[in-house]
């Protein structure tokens, strides 16, 4: 069934691409009607079969804002037909119909694609490649018709001959294609953005000033938006002038012309508003499609002097409908102006809250739709239809069955929280954890970590500080910690590195559980005691919770395990879930959804000590450690609690040390996963063994940036990156290796270091910082 369904998808998203030329070339005029009916009816039957692929769970947040916006809808309709009623300018049935069904089908159908289409990767993995091909397609031909006319010119502007149609009759529905495409890719922005940009110069060249204001406030906000940023008041403002300057002649052009058809009907529908306060004329009596055929022509034109302006004269009305608001004003007034606004605001709050991980494509989509209101019917018009659909399938971006679907089918569910008694200890001192901070020039930051594993509300823990070296004081600041504090161990070591300190707390340790914290990291208060309280609950001997990234104060990205409130028992379980640290599969756009750092888990320590468990010299040392723990444990744990914060700012950059010694630890990284995939189970070592390849090749795309950003010498990072493109564990992962089913940045960076193309690299990383 659901293979149907995805396949009426798909047709409906091609119908609604290509609508306007399929209505030229064969008259057909129902296709989008059509569409929304069948997204409805999927919608509807998704709702009462309360399937999970298309239901919001009752009572919640998005559930009740989309209520509120159909609640809202249904009395904007109400307001429009008791408009009809009260001033009969239009009473016939058929096109007071078509002009509810204008006003309803955007709204509707967007909550039908947004129920529809969730969970279906497989259908928009298609999509995607299908846009991806139009794209090239679109831009080789846009780029062409600069340099001579190939036919797909319409009126020349700015000096330019590319205001082209494609396939579609007119340039604005190659604009409207061009943001459903950008709608589509944005939930994967980083891995689309080359085609995203493409997509951009498509729809700028078709030279519309809507399209030329779009496409600016998707640069800056693109721009604005890089590595993660938040934009602020300030870009908001530099938007709304830019968008403001690019349409200003225009706008001036279409709405303070005397004689100019938009203009006079935005007169004209205030003048009806305040002459039918507050509720308008009604439906199909002013500014839609319907009252510009000679069958419906309205009343109002003639009454207002309309019927003889160039564009809406009767029988040759074509600009009638290339209006939005006056037609929102006029026909339900100034009560259904704002109803309408509500409902809108509404309908999008509904979206973005329903999935946050999808409010770009969201926004785009309404900005796109507000820009374009200014000078086209907008909501009204067939091709939003398609914005619609777009957004549906911009939500099956991150979904589909993984990794981790499959095991939290399998896995046990951890039972509900309560208040379980802690662990029983070796001794009446023995404290219930220890936790281990390596302390490596850490004194900006140290005083604020040891407050907060100090204040954690398990008080029964000891906390082992590994001075590994330090120069800058921070082994004193250790000091000073012990001694105001009984529960503070301080270690001073020579310099080892981080693996080294953390053994060392290993062995000193006493507590039951073994934790680890990075110096300039902090935890929230509760996070050791719902750890804890979960291994006694569950007899886990490892438990991991998931974690916040800050940058400057502010959380950037919350990750909490994929796994969260699920428990794996037995060596088959626990070796599945092991294989997401050897890397992604080739299909998947990025890792696994698994946490790699050791920091957001409590070992037992009785498993770290009988086992030989320890962290290895190695890059990443979090990620082995990880593996060999959770192969040696007989049940892990999972936590949805979010305690760790990992602080992203004011660390020392890994390039400005940046030694030879840093490529070994690479390189022995990689040797060490390669064996350690080879000794996995006979059940998933295959899979390791291609994971590990993508591991390879990733990480050596990580050492590349780092030395092309390295203090080093220009001749020099020449000849490391060499290097790196001629090691022996990157030539075998690269051979054979599917490279075309990589993003396609990705994709990039794998046939350069595969060609050795050493300056090309170097150019591709400091583009990749440019962006």
């Amino acid at each position: 069934m659901h293979r149907v369904i995805d396949a009426i998808c798909l047709i409906c998203f091609n119908l609604l691409l290509f609508e306007s030329g399929i209505q030229a070339a064969t008259g057909f005029t129902l296709i989008d009607e059509l569409c929304v009916l069948a997204l409805v009816a999927g919608a509807l039957g998704g709702v009462l079969r309360r399937d999970p692929r298309g239901w919001w769970a009752a009572h919640s947040r998005p559930c009740n804002a989309a209520i509120a916006a159909l609640v809202l809808l249904a009395l904007l309709v109400a307001v429009g037909l008791l408009g009809n009623l009260v001033h009969a300018v239009q009473l016939q049935f058929v096109p007071i119909a078509i002009d509810i069904f204008a006003f309803v089908k955007f709204p509707v159908s967007a909550l039908s694609a947004w129920i529809v289409m969730k969970d279906r990767k497989r259908l928009y993995g298609l999509v995607l490649a299908e846009a991806k091909l139009l794209v090239s397609i679109m831009l080789i031909l846009a780029i062409a018709n600069l340099c001579m006319d190939i036919g797909m010119g319409t009126d020349p502007r700015y000096g330019l001959r590319a205001s082209f149609k494609f396939v579609l009759p007119h340039p604005t529905f190659v604009s409207f294609g061009c943001a459903g495409i950008i709608i589509l890719m944005l939930p994967e922005r980083r891995d689309n953005l080359g085609w995203i940009v493409a997509c951009l110069v498509v729809c700028a060249l078709t030279l519309r000033t809507k399209s030329l204001g779009f496409v600016a406030l998707a640069a800056l906000w693109l721009f604005a938006t890089r590595g993660g940023r938040t934009p602020s008041l300030g870009f908001a403002l530099v938007a709304l002038i830019a968008v403001f300057a690019i349409g200003f002649s225009q706008l001036r052009y279409y709405f303070f012309t005397d004689g100019f058809a938009r203009a006079e009907l935005m007169r004209a529908s205030v003048r009806i508003a305040a002459d039918c306060s507050p509720i308008g004329s009604g439906f199909a009596t002013f500014g839609s499609n319907v009252t510009a055929s000679p069958q419906y022509y309205s009343p109002l034109y003639y009454a207002y002097g309309l019927s003889t302006v160039w564009g809406l004269e009767p029988g040759a009305a074509d600009f009638v409908s290339d209006s939005f608001w006056s037609t929102v004003i006029a026909q339900t007034g100034w009560i259904g102006l704002l109803l309408y606004i509500a409902m809108v605001a509404m309908l999008f709050r509904a979206l973005c809250i329903s999935d946050a991980r999808q409010a770009p494509s969201v926004l785009c989509c309404l900005c796109y739709l507000l820009i374009s209101s200014t000078s086209e019917s907008a909501f009204f018009n067939p091709a939003s239809i398609f914005l619609a659909v777009c957004l549906g399938l911009a939500r099956a971006a991150n979904a589909g069955v993984d990794t981790a679907d499959e095991m939290r089918r399998d896995a046990a569910v951890l039972p509900p929280d309560r208040d379980e008694a802690l662990p029983d200890t070796e001794g009446a001192a023995a404290p219930v954890v220890s936790v281990v901070v390596p302390v490596y020039q850490a004194g900006s930051y140290l005083r604020a970590c040891v407050d907060s594993i100090l204040g954690q509300t398990l008080g029964d823990l000891e906390l082992i500080l590994v001075d590994d070296g330090s120069c800058d004081g921070s082994g004193a600041i250790a000091d000073g910690c012990a001694r105001m504090s009984p529960r503070v161990k301080v270690i001073h070591a020579p310099h080892g590195g981080a693996a080294s300190a953390r053994n060392r707390g290993i062995e000193a340790a006493s507590g039951r559980y073994v934790a680890f914290v990075d110096a300039d990291d902090w935890l929230e208060p509760q996070m050791y005691e719902r750890l804890c309280r979960c291994a006694a609950a569950s007899g886990a001997q490892i438990v991991y919770c998931g974690m916040k990234e800050v940058h400057r104060g502010e959380v950037r990205f919350v990750r909490r395990q994929a796994l969260s409130g699920h428990m794996l028992r037995g060596a088959g379980e626990i070796a599945r879930f092991r294989c997401g640290y050897f890397g992604a599969l080739p299909c998947k756009k990025k890792e696994e959804d698994i946490l790699s750092s050791a920091c957001t888990a409590v070992f037992d320590r009785s498993l770290l000590m009988e086992r030989d468990v320890r962290f290895r010299d190695v890059r990443s040392e979090d990620i082995v450690f990880n593996i060999e723990a959770c192969k040696e444990a007989d049940a892990i744990a999972f936590i949805g609690d979010t305690g760790y914060c990992y602080r992203k700012d004011g660390q020392p950059s890994a390039t400005s040390s940046f030694d030879d010694g840093v490529i070994a630890s690479f390189f022995r990284l990689f040797e060490l996963m390669r064996q350690m995939a080879s000794d996995e189970p006979e059940e998933t070592r295959d899979e390791c063994l291609l994971r590990v390849r993508r591991f390879i090749i990733d990480y050596s795309r990580v050492l590349v940036v780092l030395i092309a950003r390295s203090p080093v010498a220009w001749d020099k990072k020449g000849e490391l990156i060499e290097a790196v493109c001629s090691s022996g564990a990157l030539r075998a992962a690269q051979e054979g290796y599917p490279f075309w089913r990589l993003p396609a940045a990705q994709a990039v960076f794998f046939i350069c270091l595969r060609a050795r193309m050493v300056l090309l690299l170097r150019a591709l990383v400091k583009l990749r910082g440019a962006l």
